[in-house]
């Protein structure tokens, strides 16, 4: 098993990449536009090597919080984390549905808004808020497998995410080409990906995978992240198909490519020794 290391340095480090990394993210919005000219092709090779960003940030919150009833109740964890993450998304939601309809003030009621706010209509990019607030009210839930005896349950919750989604949201659709109906195959623990993502972080953290495991996470991980910068341009080209499931957040490629790249970074902390200078520095710029 990999050994439990400083966390605050390489989590600080992840959090700083991954806030550049999602600025580049945003900044090559034209892959969506789908114009296949020379800035799409940056836009999408750019695209698939930061796409691990949401992911990893997903992965941070679950390394730092599925173990929080080591710092405080229950109680203290939840009015800390909805203060942080939702009164913020009320309050740039209700700014945000103002600037929308700042043209036509008179369509402006308290139904709409609530409307738009509980589907997520009112700025899409907010979408991590929503995700990131149904994984803190589970959490209470999820601190189980944290113990000893249920860190198998854990990695099985992991495995089986991982299977269900790549079996039944890629292999099948493209081998048949059919969409499976989601109301029968969404079943909510094997079936949310951002539920692994989030279990993960902490068990890649405490090391409980083994360095065998971390090895093949870490060579298909980046052998994905390389395979999906090329294959999805090339095949743009050649014959028109985006393949957004190599760019989905939830998609096995990217999954895979943003778990290699929480643990290099991790294992890279682990063979140097940090000094308390930059450990500092690290620390102010991650705020």
């Amino acid at each position: 098993m990999g050994k439990m290391i400083n966390r605050e340095s390489y989590i600080d480090l992840l959090k700083i990449i991954s806030i550049f990394a999602v600025i580049i993210l945003h900044c090559s919005q034209v892959v969506f536009k789908n114009k296949l000219d020379a800035i799409w092709i940056l836009s999408s090779i750019l695209q698939s090597l930061f796409i691990w960003a949401v992911p990893v940030f997903l992965m941070i919150s679950g390394s730092n919080l599925l173990s929080y009833h080591d710092r405080y109740d229950t109680k203290q964890f939840i009015m800390k984390r909805m203060s942080r993450v939702a009164i913020p998304l009320v309050f740039w939601s209700i700014i945000w549905y103002l600037y929308n309809n700042r043209h036509a003030l008179v369509d402006i009621d308290i139904k709409n808004f609530i409307q738009l706010f509980l589907t997520n209509n009112i700025q899409n990019i907010f979408w991590f808020f929503y995700v990131i607030i149904g994984l803190y009210m589970i959490t209470p839930i999820l601190t189980f497998l944290t113990k000893p005896d249920y860190i198998k349950i854990g990695k099985y919750i992991i495995y089986a995410n991982f299977l269900f989604v790549g079996v039944f949201e890629f292999i099948i659709p493209q081998l048949v080409k059919i969409t499976l109906p989601g109301e029968i195959y969404n079943i909510p623990i094997i079936s949310n990906m951002y539920l692994a993502l989030y279990i993960f972080g902490w068990y890649a953290a405490q090391g409980k995978f083994s360095l065998k495991a971390e090895k093949y996470i870490k060579i298909f991980g980046i052998l994905f992240g390389v395979i999906s910068a090329i294959a999805i341009p090339v095949v743009a080209l050649w014959n028109g198909n985006n393949i957004k499931y190599f760019n989905s957040y939830t998609g096995f490629p990217v999954v895979l490519f943003s778990m290699a790249i929480f643990i290099t970074v991790k294992n890279q902390f682990h063979k140097h020794v940090i000094s308390d200078k930059l450990k500092t520095l690290l620390a102010f710029l991650a705020k």
